[in-house]
């Protein structure tokens, strides 16, 4: 009744108050996608063979692949292909495109958002096939991405010409023209070093003189082998180290001279992986022709020397070419 008594004016402010309170309490609600209704799964409906999803700058690229069998059958005509995709590879919410396209560009994603897609057909009776697998993709973080790998310190054991593992880790590429950059360092212990337990020598380390070369190994994971596909990369790089022979000081019995390090930053060539899925780098070194040493003083004879080797700040940066 007192609303009845209020001015015109006074009423269609209260009106406009009531509508921008409604509009704002919308948009803070999370934008929800409708549910497509609850399809019967049919054995009878062709499905996608493999499913790709591209990461880029802000956008998936996602290329459905084809399904055997489409057409002919009534069971087996198609009405549209439905793709889902949710932040989580359980789907609790996930939000759906309908489409007869097999190449759909998703934009608008946020930078660095981790996405998992997948998909199936629907047939002319609305029947469903079973699910692709599950393609998991984060996308680029920026125009330029970044991809830290881990420091490491190893001791090269192995025997002069073969490869010893100094680093290897797993990412996943962008669209984009990738290269690695890293700093890598070789020690030349001047002197042995003895590892003993309860007494008892267990491991001599030879020091000295020592020539190195690394080299970098990338590759993807093949889906069929479950294994990774990995081979080398850019050119490889040596280091060598020299310590010399010296006096000993007659206080310490040891030559009074710093041990040696090389040291410097390798960069790979320009390479391109195919985005989305899992690659492996790793980075290798083995000893060449001339890491063998007598001794500081000349001592004992030839013997292959165990160098150290280096790596940090390593990263994989990768550039888009298409944003």
């Amino acid at each position: 009744m007192r609303f009845r008594n209020w001015p015109a004016g006074r009423l269609n402010v209260l009106r406009l108050a009531v509508q921008r309170l409604e509009q704002e309490v919308n948009r803070g609600l999370g934008n929800r996608v409708q549910q497509s209704l609850r399809r019967k799964i049919s054995d009878q409906v062709p499905f996608p063979l493999n499913l790709e999803a591209k990461p880029g700058f802000r956008q998936v690229e996602i290329n459905v692949g084809p399904a055997p069998g489409l057409g002919g059958h009534p069971r087996r005509q198609l009405l549209f292909y439905e793709i889902q995709h949710d932040s989580s590879p359980a789907f609790p919410d996930p939000t759906i495109i309908e489409t007869a396209q097999t190449h759909v560009v998703l934009g608008g994603l946020a930078l660095g958002e981790t996405r998992s897609f997948r998909a199936r057909v629907i047939n002319t009776f609305n029947e469903a096939s079973t699910w692709t697998e599950t393609r998991t993709v984060q996308v680029a973080q920026s125009q330029i991405q970044q991809t830290g790998l881990p420091d490491a310190t190893v001791r090269l054991l192995h025997p002069v010409g073969s490869f010893q593992t100094i680093m290897e880790a797993t990412y996943q590429p962008v669209e984009a023209m990738a290269t690695i950059n890293a700093h890598i360092a070789v020690l030349g212990p001047h002197f042995d070093i003895t590892q003993t337990r309860s007494g008892v020598t267990r491991d001599t380390f030879r020091g000295g003189a020592a020539t190195v070369q690394f080299r970098w190994r990338i590759g993807l994971f093949n889906e069929d082998t479950q294994t990774f596909q990995i081979e080398e990369t850019g050119q490889r790089t040596l280091l060598s180290v020299r310590p010399g022979f010296s006096p000993a000081d007659t206080n310490t019995k040891r030559a009074a001279v710093r041990n040696p390090l090389a040291f410097g930053t390798m960069i790979l060539p320009w390479y391109k992986l195919t985005a989305g899925a899992t690659a492996k780098v790793q980075l290798q070194a083995a000893k060449c022709p001339g890491s063998e040493w007598m001794g500081a003083q000349r001592e004992r004879s030839i013997l292959d020397t165990d160098p150290v080797v280096f790596l940090r700040n390593a990263q994989v940066v990768e550039i888009l070419e298409d944003v």
